[in-house]
């Protein structure tokens, strides 16, 4: 955590002090800390957005999102689930909601939030780059690779990702993955 993250989070702790009802002073704190990877101070403070402002679409995204890096995906999914009743097309809760299907194994699930992403945003790598992870992990490297190929051509960082991301470890010796991952020229 840089200085300057840390300054913030001691003039937002003071803005607290001074207004304990100051709902976008506690978001911003728990993305500063969710960003310093104190998950719980963040999932704190996200809760007291909810409490203070119950239909905060963001509070609830991003505390799915700490809930998920906490392995507690059940709360993770809840919050996701109430995202999408408050905004029906929400494509980054879907994508989390397929993230957190995906950790849990729940390959089928994830799959069909993936899809609704790209359905909405063709040119989301994350989900991409899900559904070539899971494929992966169902042994199906031929189907693997066309998605992680998409991923690839949006993001050419993801060629070494998937060099050491062990979802990929079913797949690894497969030639079209084996011809995707080695370094461009």
């Amino acid at each position: 955590m840089t200085p300057t993250h840390t300054a913030t989070i001691t003039k937002l702790t003071r803005a607290i002090k001074r207004d304990p009802q100051n709902a976008d002073a506690y978001f911003d704190r728990g993305c500063l800390y969710y960003q310093k990877q104190n998950y719980t101070a963040a999932l704190a403070d996200f809760t007291r957005v909810i409490e203070l402002a119950p239909s905060d679409r963001s509070a609830y995204l991003n505390r799915g999102i700490t809930y998920c890096n906490l392995h507690n995906y059940a709360a993770a999914l809840a919050d996701f689930e109430y995202v999408l009743t408050l905004e029906p097309e929400d494509i980054d809760a879907y994508f989390m909601r397929g993230v957190t299907w995906h950790s849990l194994q729940g390959y089928g699930p994830a799959l069909d939030d993936y899809a609704r992403v790209i359905q909405r945003d063709p040119e989301h790598t994350g989900a991409y780059y899900g559904i070539a992870c899971i494929f992966a992990l169902q042994g199906h490297p031929s189907v693997a690779c066309i998605a992680l190929e998409k991923a690839i051509t949006l993001d050419e960082d993801l060629r070494h990702d998937a060099r050491t991301d062990p979802d990929f470890n079913p797949v690894r010796h497969a030639p079209c993955f084996q011809a995707l991952t080695s370094p461009a020229e």
